[in-house]
């Protein structure tokens, strides 16, 4: 128990991370995973053996399945060493237990990234379908954005020392039951994790996904209304594919 109280820089991200196996579903917060992080290291440092002393883990995600009902999902755990190398160990909710080299975010499966933004924009209107919400996703000069129901705020945007700042800025986001999105193509990946919560004004996501073009990313930028269901917000975040970190 002394080592997982000593674990370097964990960093639980639900729903998005490098994998060893990626996935489209993120888990079902309202659901107590079958196998718990800490039960996810004791059975990873079992499965790394001679070399798990030499080990530590720097990264943990936890990813759901299309049943959404907390049965299936995995958790996905990221092991370096001092001398660089890493290596990825995948749990599933029954246990089983495999582990593989990573060579960095470039070598996942690409299962869930999508080739451009023209994929992204048909794989949200298709989502948005499903939802009934007649929201219009708009693609020009290699930005995507969705504009529904919004209006312009003024905000207290928080400074770098994470306090809010003394003026008022104006900024367009959503209304209750309102989407406001801007997603671009860069080649400059996210070197922390990707961002959930609420500021004081709409939920707010962000971060950059992998696409299948090496050293291609979606830059995402998400404001969501205080009713949007909780299901459409976690579709979202699904649909952008992988996160890079």
């Amino acid at each position: 128990m002394t080592r997982f109280r000593t674990v370097a820089c964990l960093l639980v991200l639900l729903g998005c991370s490098t994998a060893a196996i990626a996935s489209l579903y993120g888990w079902n917060w309202t659901k107590r995973p079958p196998v718990s992080l800490t039960q996810a290291l004791m059975l990873a440092e079992k499965k790394l053996g001679d070399e798990a002393p030499a080990s530590y883990c720097v990264s943990a995600s936890l990813y759901g399945s299309k049943k959404h009902d907390g049965s299936e999902g995995a958790w996905n755990l990221l092991y370096a060493t001092h001398d660089g190398s890493c290596k990825r160990v995948h749990i599933n909710m029954q246990s089983e237990v495999s582990v593989d080299l990573w060579r960095g975010p470039e070598s996942d499966n690409q299962e869930g990234q999508l080739q451009d933004l023209a994929e992204l924009k048909q794989r949200l209107e298709a989502l948005f379908q499903i939802y009934k919400i007649p929201a219009k996703v708009v693609l020009e000069n290699d930005v995507l954005r969705v504009d529904y129901l919004t209006r312009d705020f003024l905000v207290y945007q928080k400074n770098e020392d994470d306090e809010y700042a003394e003026a008022q800025v104006t900024m367009c986001g959503p209304k209750a039951n309102g989407i406001w999105l801007e997603v671009r193509l860069t080649k400059k990946a996210e070197q922390r994790e990707n961002y959930y919560g609420h500021s004081r004004y709409w939920g707010n996501e962000g971060g950059t996904h992998l696409t299948k073009n090496p050293g291609v990313y979606f830059a995402v930028d998400l404001r969501y209304g205080i009713k949007i269901l909780p299901a459409l917000v976690l579709d979202l975040r699904n649909v952008f594919g992988p996160g890079t970190r």
